[in-house]
């Protein structure tokens, strides 16, 4: 069973975070900016047209599936941006468009994962932060295997077994640290979600058995 640590997690999404900012960051801020345009877009529409009319619902309804979509597609191939520096493989920003075709199970995968935690949650609480956990890692299956939904969650679920409380005081961190970000002027939070990403992506390399360090000898200029 692979373990790891949180300090070094950290360490290691620092370190991806410092060398490779300009590329995280933008990938983050367009993930971002894709998840709300659309939708603000077809907001405006509805608004001119009014908005109780059948045919701005429709509107309303088009603009949240194409931000989903957008944001969905994007993100997987910023998840593979993150796993390529882990391994230090070479990667670019090209990586953000090459994901797309994975949005539906994507999707699939987060509804199952949605209702999951819940009725876990329906449960007295704890169990929904479980399943939370032990479910979380369902987006990596998917675009580095290409698994279907079941099989990507059930890989999750396999993959965390023995850590689910270690993974609860990492998440935990994570947030804490996040929320100090927001408090640094809102800007602050930028800086704390990149270094998030790296960690997180280390955290599943590590789980796996892959990784065993990932820090450079020599720090590589900002890209």
């Amino acid at each position: 069973m692979a373990r790891f640590s949180i300090a070094e997690s950290l360490e290691v999404g620092w370190d991806l975070a410092k060398n490779n900012f300009v590329l995280l960051l933008g990938g983050l801020v367009m993930t971002m900016v894709a998840g709300c345009v659309p939708l603000g877009f077809m907001m405006v529409i509805s608004n001119v047209i009014g908005a109780e009319s059948t045919v701005s619902q429709i509107f309303m309804s088009v603009g949240l599936l194409g931000a989903v979509v957008a944001a969905s597609g994007l993100a997987m191939g910023l998840l593979k941006i993150c796993l390529d520096l882990v391994d230090k493989r070479p990667t670019d920003f090209n990586q953000m468009f090459n994901y797309f075709p994975l949005t539906f199970s994507v999707l699939v995968a987060f509804l199952i994962f949605h209702i999951a935690v819940q009725i876990g949650t329906f449960l007295l609480v704890v169990p929904g932060i479980i399943v939370a956990i032990k479910l979380k890692f369902f987006p990596y299956f998917i675009v580095e295997d290409g698994c279907g939904p079941i099989e990507a969650l059930q890989k999750s679920w396999d993959l965390t077994k023995g850590v689910k409380w270690q993974l609860f005081l990492f998440d935990l961190v994570l947030f804490l640290m996040n929320f100090v970000g927001t408090l640094c002027f809102g800007v602050g939070v930028f800086v704390t979600m990149v270094i998030s990403l790296g960690a997180v992506a280390f955290v599943f390399r590590k789980l796996q058995g892959k990784s065993e360090t990932v820090l450079p000898e020599t720090p590589s200029p900002i890209s």
